[in-house]
């Protein structure tokens, strides 16, 4: 399969092997000249935990090699949707094979701090480096990059130093965001008043990680914060990541108040994050809600709302309460036909049958299907 002539099916073979164990050091170096990046990306990686080192010089051609005789779709295709994020991933990778002594070298000998290699120090000795690393998000990383201004200021030329001045937002920007995700990483509740401070400030993009902390660690008002999150045009993953991050944190946030939380995320937020929210609603807490809490779901105007709802009291009510509410549903002057139609499923079938249906559509929800 790794010789398979389509980039896809060589790139999961190789997945599949290196999962299982069985991606053997002359094969990963073979895929080291296939033409799609990831795949590259992948063999350097399984070669660098096997114990190889590499050069950042190798590093840099590995990336920009192509494979012998390739072919014209892969090329149209595949090569040029490679963007630089992918070579910043394969560098990455060549500084996690090095020590902390070398990376240590490294953030002494810079004039300009090498973010990769701080943050992956501060990833992997946490301990004697969090004090100084909550200290750069909470002046957002002005103070470090005051001190490379003045060191740039010894080497380079004025203009050369106010060009790097005019990247300063940008730079203390990504520079906050990174740090504020690896103390999200941590779920210390020591940070959750820096991580609401940073949030509002909106001077970082909004990430799943954010959401997850204030899951983990916040309370009832992060509900509020988290919607906002969403909102922002500024988080930079897919909208389905967030959404599903952040369903799952206001169904902690929620606790025993969740036809509230409900209610106001149906309110403040967008579609999916309400139909998340309601496949992520434990089993004990929906059979909780009144019939007028599920009805309120049941008779949005967006199908997939009321969908998942219906879906959920199949997994979750008894045959007779689904029987019940049906009854009253369709005296209505007003009822939607999808409704009708999984309350009758739930109520005609075996109970074991509707549930591991419920079951199996709820999954195929959270995964964004």
């Amino acid at each position: 399969m790794l010789e398979n002539p389509h980039a896809k099916v060589r790139l999961r073979a190789a997945e599949v092997l290196q999962q299982r164990g069985d991606l053997k050091v002359t094969d990963a170096e073979g895929l080291l000249r296939d033409p799609r990046v990831a795949t590259r990306r992948l063999a350097l990686r399984a070669l660098i935990k096997s114990g190889r080192k590499f050069t950042k010089d190798e590093v840099t051609q590995i990336f920009k090699k192509a494979a012998e005789r390739p072919r014209l779709t892969e090329i149209l295709l595949s090569l040029p949707r490679e963007s630089d994020e992918a070579k910043q991933a394969v560098e990455r990778e060549y500084l996690a094979s090095l020590s902390d002594a070398e990376l240590s070298q490294m953030e002494r000998d810079d004039v300009v701090a090498n973010e990769d290699a701080i943050m992956l120090l501060n990833e992997r000795d946490f301990g004697s480096r969090s004090a100084a690393l909550r200290l750069a998000v909470d002046d957002r990383y002005k103070a470090q990059f005051d001190g490379e201004l003045e060191r740039l200021s010894a080497v380079l030329n004025a203009e050369s130093v106010e060009r790097w001045r005019d990247l300063e937002t940008f730079i203390r920007q990504e520079r906050t965001r990174r740090a504020l995700t690896i103390l999200c990483e941590r779920f210390e509740e020591v940070d959750l008043a820096r991580v609401r401070s940073v949030l509002t400030s909106g001077f970082v993009r909004k990430t799943p990680a954010d959401v997850e902390y204030l899951g983990r660690c916040g309370a009832w008002s992060d509900i509020l914060l988290v919607l906002s999150a969403l909102k922002s045009p500024e988080y930079d993953v897919p909208a389905g990541l967030m959404d599903r991050a952040a369903a799952r944190a206001i169904v902690r946030l929620a606790g025993k108040r969740l036809a509230d939380a409900t209610a106001l995320v149906h309110a403040e937020a967008g579609s999916e994050t309400l139909i998340q929210l309601v496949a992520e609603i434990p089993e004990a807490e929906f059979e909780h809600l009144s019939d007028e809490n599920v009805g309120a779901l049941l008779d949005s105007e967006i199908i997939a709302v009321r969908r998942v709802a219906a879906i959920k009291c199949v997994r979750v009510w008894s045959r007779d309460h689904l029987e019940r509410f049906l009854d009253g549903y369709l005296t209505r002057d007003r009822y939607y036909y999808n409704v009708v139609y999984w309350m009758d499923f739930g109520a005609s079938v075996q109970r074991d049958q509707g549930r591991d249906v419920a079951t199996r559509l709820l999954e195929l929800v959270k995964l964004g299907s």
